[in-house]
């Protein structure tokens, strides 16, 4: 499990080099790098479920405001994936779905 975090983590990461025109690069670099963060800085899923609601909640009132832009859904998907894991197998389970049908 943790390899799959680390890869998701690294794959967000370097997600950035494939932005779109949509979103200006700096807010998607925000997300892509505060993302990162989360996951390099804090190492169990009690300590990373905090900061990523935060994220969560900025991505959220992001994309509000643009909902038009597929980078913006995709920060969204992975945030909500990795708020996902905190949640333990039935309620991350729930969450996963959510963002499938998103």
């Amino acid at each position: 499990m943790q390899a799959i975090r680390l890869v998701a983590a690294v794959v967000f990461m370097f997600s950035q080099l494939f932005g779109h025109a949509a979103v200006s690069q700096d807010d998607y670099e925000i997300f892509v790098n505060k993302y990162a963060e989360i996951h390099m800085q804090f190492t169990t899923d009690d300590m990373r479920e905090a900061p990523l609601v935060e994220l969560l909640n900025d991505v959220e009132s992001y994309l509000e405001k643009n909902v038009s832009s597929a980078d913006a859904w995709i920060a969204l998907a992975r945030v909500k994936f990795g708020y996902a894991n905190t949640q333990g197998p039935i309620a991350g389970r729930r969450r996963l779905r959510e963002v499938k049908e998103n």
